[in-house]
């Protein structure tokens, strides 16, 4: 490699990692603009949907239908009344409380729909 091929590696290498920065800034400026409720917070509000919103539609859906981890599982679509749980955007809800969040509406809606979707924010 001549020393030109070793600059133009550097100087591509360096505009990759300069996208790279911006888009860490971004999702950085992003979290910083939420807000994380505790433990008891979340749980005291967990009645009154301060922190997602929950919607019925009648949709395809895909439901599994096994797989045993050793090989690749098997799933059909299925159509269904889908409970969609979308959490707000101004709130940030750490995997604890997702899971927690998750057994709550299975409890509070059980019966009412055939597949549960819980959306939490995407960046």
């Amino acid at each position: 490699m001549d020393l030109q091929e070793k600059i133009d590696g550097y100087e591509k290498q360096l505009l990759k990692n300069k996208e790279q920065v911006a888009i860490y800034e971004e999702k950085l400026q992003y979290l910083k603009t939420l807000s994380q409720p505790t433990t008891d917070e979340f749980y005291a509000n967990l009645p009154t949907k301060k922190y997602y919103t929950a919607t019925f539609e009648e949709k395809k859906y895909e439901y599994i239908l096994g797989g045993d981890g050793r090989s690749s599982a098997w799933s059909e679509w299925r159509f269904g009344n889908v409970l969609t749980i979308k959490i707000r955007e101004e709130y940030y809800l750490p995997n604890d409380l997702l899971v927690s969040l998750n057994s709550y509406l299975k409890d509070k809606y059980k019966g009412q729909y055939a597949h549960l979707e819980v959306v939490p924010i995407q960046f």
